[in-house]
């Protein structure tokens, strides 16, 4: 941030950090206030820096937008104007783990060793990075919830591309004291 002005600035003001789809206030999503404590002298600048999070918006383009003494508190006589500032453009993606098939035996009886096979894409826009678990689960209802019953679970780890995808499979013993109709059901990046 630069003074541009004639005179030295001593005090405290504010610097606000934004991100913007448009490179305007309208709709930005205030990401940090960094409290400014310091001299400038005319002519000179200052670095300043922050750590941010980034919200989990749609995949896009984006821009950082810095506002410099935010809430007015130096004395600037009517220039204003040249207090922001746009970072070149972040293009903000994420990563979507589906999955996209699940192979089980058709009838089992409990107590039986079963093989689960199923497969999973990454359909976002970006890679997966780090660790991730596939739980599968035995359901009545086909929507994994309180009564369902988890048979195993396998950890995954990255990176995985974008529209990468990979198999796996669990053998699992069925539970001794379930009957009737269930299905399996698998769950990626469960944990």
């Amino acid at each position: 941030v630069a003074n541009n002005g004639e005179a030295a600035v001593a005090g405290t003001w504010v610097d606000r950090v934004y991100l913007s789809a448009d490179g305007t206030l309208a709709g930005a999503l205030l990401l940090a206030t960094v409290t400014q404590a310091r001299q400038v002298q005319a002519g000179a600048s200052y670095d300043a820096g922050a750590t941010v999070t980034l919200p989990d918006w749609a995949d896009g383009s984006y821009r950082f937008l810095v506002l410099s003494d935010a809430t007015a508190q130096v004395y600037e006589y009517d220039r204003e104007a040249n207090n922001s500032g746009l970072s070149a453009p972040l293009l903000l993606g994420h990563p979507n783990l589906a999955v996209t098939s699940v192979t089980a035996p058709a009838t089992a009886q409990s107590a039986e060793a079963i093989t689960v096979r199923w497969q999973v894409e990454n359909q976002g826009s970006r890679e997966v990075a780090g660790f991730w678990v596939d739980r599968v689960y035995l359901s009545q209802d086909g929507t994994i919830g309180a009564g369902d019953r988890l048979l195993g679970e396998v950890i995954r780890g990255g990176p995985l591309a974008a529209g990468a995808g990979y198999a796996a499979e669990l053998q699992a013993v069925l539970p001794i004291d379930v009957s009737g109709e269930w299905r399996i059901l698998v769950r990626t990046d469960a944990a």
